[in-house]
């Protein structure tokens, strides 16, 4: 009798060590980032990982690391006075989009003709756009940060002014009519089909 007992405080600690294991919280790598690059489109780089902005860890309508409530252009923001503006998730890109002061916007202009009434960027800390959609992203003015515009849709960035941009990257991967008109911060930093900050060391003058 008494090794049968035995027997049966043996099994019941060998299941609760099991189930023990069984609740281990493993993180997954899956989702961890260091900069804003590492994560899919949609997600959002938060004290290391991508996270979806509305949803855990999202920050659309509450303060921003204490500061300032997410400005109403921007579909969701994040860390660092991040403002996401895209066109696909509701933003208003019929008008004229303008990043909010101080921001560091991330403007997606994924559909045709979405951002053709003008793109200012002129008080923005700094702006990333992707311009995807066919004819997108007309007069774009960007700010003294830094400011990366993607060209890939047909006859996108109609006049691009980099202005005072402390490094303006203005990228036209192909030859389908995009990238017309566009006036670099600096002549040594005109590639010919657009701008970059590193031509030369007087074309990234970002801190």
């Amino acid at each position: 009798m008494k090794r049968i007992f035995i027997w049966f405080g043996l099994a019941s600690l060998t299941v609760a060590a099991a189930a023990a294991s069984c609740s281990i919280n493993h993180r997954s790598t899956q989702f961890e980032c260091d900069v804003q690059q590492d994560c899919d489109p949609g997600r959002t780089c938060s004290d290391g990982l991508c996270v979806t902005p509305g949803g855990d860890g999202g920050l659309k309508d509450g303060a921003i690391d204490g500061g300032p409530a997410c400005p109403p252009q921007c579909t969701s923001c994040g860390p660092n006075k991040l403002c996401i503006i895209d066109c696909a998730a509701g933003a208003n890109c019929g008008s004229q989009v303008t990043c909010p002061t101080g921001f560091n916007c991330d403007i997606r202009c994924t559909g045709d003709n979405n951002c053709s009434n003008g793109i200012n960027c002129t008080t923005a800390a700094s702006c990333t756009l992707q311009c995807t959609g066919r004819s997108s992203c007309r007069t774009i003015s960007c700010g003294a940060g830094a400011c990366n515009v993607n060209c890939a849709g047909q006859n996108s960035c109609g006049t691009v002014t980099c202005g005072l941009s402390c490094a303006c990257d203005v990228k036209c991967p192909f030859a389908n009519g995009a990238c017309t008109n566009v006036l670099c911060n600096l002549v040594q930093c005109d590639t010919g089909r657009g701008c970059s900050s590193t031509l030369f060391p007087s074309c990234n003058t970002c801190p």
